[in-house]
């Protein structure tokens, strides 16, 4: 009776240890644009945008489900329009815009290529 448990247990290890095997081997490759989102955020980049700018909501949705990893800030005023002091501050006139690591503004929709050779993020067609 112990052999036999003994060799199920081996035998369900096994298993185990090929499943694991096999997704290792599998694994799905992390999407462009999420490389290119946590890249931007390591390299400082920030896009700015308001509630009500279309073309803000436009840019964050190139970066697909990935959006959510962009760093980004809200520059809608206290008042729910209008302009937030801090982004004024930071030279924002125009949303979307993004700065980049070494203050720079870059004013309007970027493409993601465009994002990727600013940053000199290294991700492949990212689109």
């Amino acid at each position: 009776m112990l052999g036999k448990t003994l060799g199920t247990l081996a035998a369900g290890a096994l298993m185990l240890g090929g499943a694991q095997l096999y997704t290792a081997q599998n694994k799905v490759p992390e999407d462009p644009r999420e490389k290119l989102a946590k890249c931007l955020s390591r390299r400082g980049f920030t896009l700015y945008g308001t509630s009500w700018c279309g073309w803000c909501q436009k840019q964050l949705d190139m970066f697909g489900d990935a959006q959510k990893l962009v760093p980004y800030r809200d520059c809608t005023g206290p008042d729910g329009k209008g302009w937030d002091p801090e982004c004024r501050r930071l030279g924002i006139q125009v949303v979307p815009s993004w700065t980049t690591g070494d203050g720079r503004v870059l004013a309007g929709t970027q493409s993601l290529h465009d994002l990727a050779y600013l940053s000199k993020c290294a991700v492949e067609d990212p689109k």
